[in-house]
C-alpha cells in the first residue's frame, strides 16, 4: 500500500511539472523532466537542471537562444559562479531585468555561488535575497539600497565555517515618515532561531551585529526579517512605472549589505 500511494504521489507530481521541479531542485539527480512544462520553464528546465547538478558549462549549451528575462538572469547567474562579475553584472542591470524585479523568481529557481557577502541594490544580489523591491542610489553616501517588506530573506550559500561567526546588517531606517510610530522592533531570524532586534524607524544609518550559532561548515545561512511596515504616501504609488505600476508598497527597512564574518 504505501509503494502504490508513493507511486501515486510521483505522478502526481510529475502532472504538477512547477512541484517536480522545485523536488528536482532538492534532487537535481531525478530524471526524467516532465513535459509537457508551462512557460517559461518549458524552455529553461534542462538547462536549470544542470545548473543544480554543478554544470554550468552544459547549462550555458541548453539555454534558449531568446532575450527573454528568466533566461537573462540565468545567464548573469552563471556569468557570476564563473567569477565574470562584470559580465553577470551587465546582465543583471539590464533595464528590462531591473523593471521586472525577478527576486522571487530568482529565489526559487536559482543556486547563486557561494557567498557570505550580499551588496543590497548592487544588481549582484538576484538569487540571495527575497522580499525587497527596486534597488535605489543614495547620491549623498555614494551607495545603493533596497527597501524591504516584513519577511524579507537573505540566504548566504555554503557560508558556514563550523566556528563562531556574526552576521552584520547596513540598516538604513530614517525614511520612516515621522508621523508613524513602529508597533514594534524588526526582529532577525535564523530559520526558527530569534538572533535579537533592531530598531524599525532610526535617525542614522547604521551596522547592526549579531552572533551566529555554530553551524556545520558548508551549511547555507538563512536570515529573515520580520517588523513593522507603513505604506508610503499616494506620491509613491504614482511614481511607480514599467511592470511596477500600480504596486502599493510596504515598507519596513532599507538595506545596504549583509555579511556573515
Amino acid at each position: 500500500m504505501f509503494c502504490l500511494d508513493l507511486a501515486q504521489k510521483a505522478v502526481q507530481l510529475r502532472t504538477n511539472s512547477v512541484d517536480f521541479l522545485r523536488m528536482l531542485y532538492v534532487n537535481p539527480w531525478t530524471m526524467p523532466i516532465p513535459t509537457p512544462l508551462p512557460a517559461p520553464l518549458a524552455t529553461l528546465a534542462p538547462a536549470l537542471h544542470a545548473t543544480w547538478r554543478g554544470d554550468a558549462t552544459q547549462a550555458l549549451a541548453l539555454l534558449p537562444a531568446d532575450d527573454g528575462i528568466e533566461t537573462q538572469v540565468m545567464r548573469a547567474d552563471l556569468a557570476r559562479s564563473k567569477g565574470d562579475f562584470v559580465q553577470a553584472k551587465a546582465l543583471f542591470g539590464t533595464q528590462a531585468v531591473d523593471q521586472r524585479n525577478p527576486l522571487e523568481w530568482a529565489w526559487l529557481w536559482l543556486h547563486p555561488a557561494p557567498t557570505t557577502t550580499i551588496d543590497v541594490g548592487g544588481d549582484l544580489d538576484i538569487g540571495y535575497i527575497r522580499g525587497c523591491y527596486l534597488g535605489e542610489g543614495d547620491a549623498q553616501l555614494d551607495a545603493n539600497f533596497r527597501w524591504c517588506s516584513s519577511g524579507m530573506q537573505l540566504r548566504f550559500p555554503q557560508a558556514a565555517n563550523g566556528l563562531g561567526q556574526r552576521l552584520q546588517l547596513r540598516i538604513d531606517a530614517r525614511s520612516w515618515p515621522l508621523d508613524v510610530a513602529p508597533r514594534g522592533p524588526i526582529e532577525v531570524w535564523l530559520d526558527n532561531q530569534l538572533l535579537g532586534t533592531v530598531i524599525a524607524n532610526t535617525p542614522t544609518l547604521r551596522t547592526a551585529q549579531f552572533d551566529l550559532p555554530v553551524l556545520p561548515a558548508g551549511n547555507d545561512i538563512l536570515i529573515t526579517l520580520r517588523g513593522p511596515a507603513f505604506v508610503p504616501d499616494a506620491n509613491d504609488y504614482r511614481n511607480q512605472t514599467g511592470s511596477q505600476s500600480g504596486q502599493m508598497r510596504r515598507l519596513m527597512v532599507r538595506l545596504d549589505w549583509a555579511k556573515v564574518e
